[in-house]
């Protein structure tokens, strides 16, 4: 899955404090008032190593936002390229699947009317430093400023070829070869205007997931949106799990909490095996309890498969929330005689925090028979299934002669369910037995 933020970037010169747009991803741009060089990666660097933009958008769910930078800010939304041409979104996957069958070209054509995007993979030093950067689209694409100037070669003294987008300061004459450097006012010019504001950033989701979970530098706050509702990639998950048993082992007042509050985000993400969930036992903590007790959003088969992993208060905690869930207090409503089915009662029947609720479960009349049977064959539950209105006269025979509990098994036999013959025979046994 790829991830596709608009950007528009805009940072003061130190020089002449103007606002400066930087339309595109390069390391520097330049000032309009002054022609001082403004860096951008500088600014950018922290937003662009930690994958800032993707995560809010991802982790976070925010369709736009705004980033704070060293002398001016950040602004994306969360939406896919636009063609010059038709006016029409692009599919991100598609322009990266065209530039990389002709990685050497700058642009790729619209799948609809065929105008051209440009588009560029990072080069080495972006890349390096935002490793899950796919593309950049639509970098200084737009008009340059109005009545942009001329110039000519200093040796032929012919026009040079100024067409936008110009990158360099050192053109080469058409006519005879010359490099020729622009002056001040030149350079400028051609820088793009207003309208040249945005462009887009293409990031792979799945690079981003693995980097965040191992980045020790990302938000506590971002760290635990991840935790919680990403779909996380399992073989560095595994890597998580292992440093938050390593730090909640530690006697640190301060690591410990935070652990433990990584480890409950993991078990509320659905998306997160139980198995590996339950193989981090943290330690005892009452702010952390407090706040999985707070969730009432925990889903309910995370919560009831939870319970029964080996920790020292999990139990509590996630009975706690559990009760708040509307889903099952439904559930134990029907418990008693309601409509279950095989899966619901059989989720009911394993809860040791509510014995009453399994027994109830047992003895619902409703159950299928099916499960009604293979009961009859748990000691745990043989009682119970005397006692439900819906036992068949074979069940009862057989618990008559085989239950483990000689109560259960006079129950059974004494059950007014049995038919006269059934009566007749035991008398018989009873009669020749004197």
């Amino acid at each position: 899955m790829l991830s596709c933020q608009r950007v528009e970037i805009s940072l003061a010169c130190r020089r002449c404090g103007d606002d400066v747009v930087a339309s595109g991803l390069d390391a520097m741009t330049l000032c309009g008032g002054c022609s001082a060089p403004v860096e951008v990666w500088g600014a950018l660097g922290p937003a662009l190593a930690h994958d800032v933009l993707p995560l809010d958008h991802m982790v976070g769910g925010l369709q736009q936002g705004r980033l704070p930078l060293p002398g001016g800010q950040l602004r994306w939304w969360s939406e896919r390229p636009m063609c010059p041409g038709c006016g029409v979104s692009v599919d991100p996957a598609r322009l990266l699947q065209a530039h990389l069958s002709a990685p050497s070209k700058e642009s790729v054509a619209c799948p609809r009317c065929l105008a051209a995007l440009r588009v560029r993979t990072p080069t080495e030093p972006l890349r390096k430093l935002a490793p899950s950067l796919l593309l950049v689209l639509d970098e200084k694409r737009l008009k340059p400023r109005a009545g942009a100037p001329r110039a000519d070669c200093s040796r032929c003294r012919k026009p040079l070829s100024l067409a936008p987008p110009v990158e360099r300061r050192v053109v080469e004459c058409g006519a005879c070869g010359t490099q020729n450097r622009l002056d001040d006012d030149t350079w400028v010019g051609l820088q793009p205007g207003d309208e040249g504001r945005h462009f887009y950033v293409v990031y792979d989701e799945d690079a981003v997931y693995a980097r965040a979970l191992v980045d020790a530098e990302l938000d506590i706050g971002r760290r635990l949106q991840l935790l919680e509702r990403a779909p996380l990639p399992e073989a560095p998950l595994a890597g998580v799990i292992a440093d938050l048993q390593r730090r909640a082992a530690e006697d640190d007042a301060q690591l410990q909490p935070q652990a433990q509050a990584q480890w409950l985000a993991l078990a509320c993400n659905r998306r997160v095996p139980v198995a590996l969930v339950q193989s981090f036992v943290p330690a005892s903590s009452e702010e952390a309890a407090q706040w999985w007790e707070s969730r009432e959003d925990l889903p309910v088969e995370r919560a009831l498969a939870l319970l029964d992993a080996p920790l020292q208060w999990s139990g509590d905690v996630a009975v706690a929330a559990l009760e708040r869930q509307q889903a099952w207090r439904d559930l134990a409503r029907r418990a008693p005689r309601g409509v279950l089915s095989e899966e619901e009662a059989r989720l009911l029947l394993r809860q040791p925090h509510r014995p009453d609720l399994a027994e109830a479960t047992a003895r619902n009349p409703l159950l299928p028979k099916e499960l009604l049977s293979e009961l009859s064959r748990d000691d745990r539950w043989q009682r119970a299934v005397v006692e439900n209105p819906a036992v068949s006269v074979g069940l009862l025979q057989a618990l008559s002669s085989r239950a483990v509990s000689e109560d259960v098994r006079r129950l059974a036999a004494a059950h007014p369910r049995h038919p006269r013959s059934f009566w007749q025979r035991l008398m018989g046994r009873g009669g020749a037995a004197q």
